[in-house]
């Protein structure tokens, strides 16, 4: 647990000093919180400190379609 807390405080501190993108962040909380209760601090400092990061790119826009055009499409 020590190594855990001097990895936030050091983490913390970087984020501060550095002011990283808010997308870069987000990607770390995401990367450090996955499937646990408890934050993986010492990821989330690989993770914030790690240039080869790039922003994820935006998922694709899914467009609605209506009850008319789903009919059509089935040949009714």
């Amino acid at each position: 647990m020590d190594r855990q807390d001097d990895a936030r405080k050091r983490s913390l501190k970087f984020v501060r000093k550095n002011n990283p993108p808010s997308w870069r962040i987000e990607l770390c909380n995401r990367n450090a919180g996955r499937h646990r209760q408890r934050v993986d601090w010492i990821g989330f400092e690989h993770c914030i400190r790690n240039d080869a990061l790039t922003p994820a790119s935006p998922a694709p826009s899914r467009t609605r379609r209506t009850r008319a055009q789903i009919m059509a499409e089935r040949g009714r």
